[in-house]
C-alpha cells in the first residue's frame, strides 16, 4: 500500500452502475468509472443523481474516468451543459486514454460550453490534483 493514502482519499460510499463504478471519496470527490467499450446514457446518470441523493445531495468535485472505447450519448453531454445537469458539481474532470475520446471531449467543450470548470486529463492522479483546487469546505 502506498503511504500517500489518507483520510481525504478514504473512500465513504460507492454504487455499481451497469456500465462501471462510481465512488465518494472524502474530499468530496465523486468519481465515475466508465468500463471499456460501455456508452453514459441519461438511464446511468438517472441512477448516480439518486446515488448523489441517497448521500445527502451537496456539490461535488466530479471526475469522469473513460475506460478504452467508453463513450458518453449525446443526450448525456446536453445535460451536463445545462443547469439542472451541473446542480450537483462545483467542477468536472475528464480523464481519457486515446485520441478518439479526446477529440470527442474538446468537442464537448467546445461546442457544449459547461459552464462549470471542465478539464480534460490523461491521468487520474492529474485530473484529481486539479479538481482539489475547488474544494469548498462542507
Amino acid at each position: 500500500m502506498e503511504s500517500k493514502k489518507n483520510a481525504q482519499t478514504e473512500v465513504v460510499a460507492t454504487c455499481d452502475i451497469k456500465i462501471g463504478k462510481v465512488e465518494i471519496t472524502a474530499d468530496r470527490i465523486l468519481s465515475m468509472r466508465i468500463y471499456k467499450g460501455q456508452e453514459l446514457t441519461m438511464e446511468t446518470v438517472h441512477t448516480i443523481l439518486n446515488f448523489i441523493e441517497q448521500q445527502g445531495g451537496g456539490k461535488y468535485l466530479k471526475l469522469f474516468i473513460f475506460e478504452p472505447y467508453a463513450d458518453v450519448s449525446s443526450q448525456v453531454k446536453n445535460f451536463a451543459a445545462s443547469p439542472p445537469g451541473y446542480e450537483h458539481t462545483l467542477a468536472d474532470a475528464i480523464v481519457v486514454v486515446g485520441l478518439p475520446q479526446r477529440i470527442i471531449a474538446d468537442f464537448y467543450l467546445k461546442f457544449n460550453k459547461p459552464e462549470v470548470p471542465t478539464k480534460i486529463f490523461r491521468t487520474e492522479a492529474k485530473a484529481r490534483e486539479w479538481l482539489l483546487k475547488f474544494k469548498v469546505d462542507s
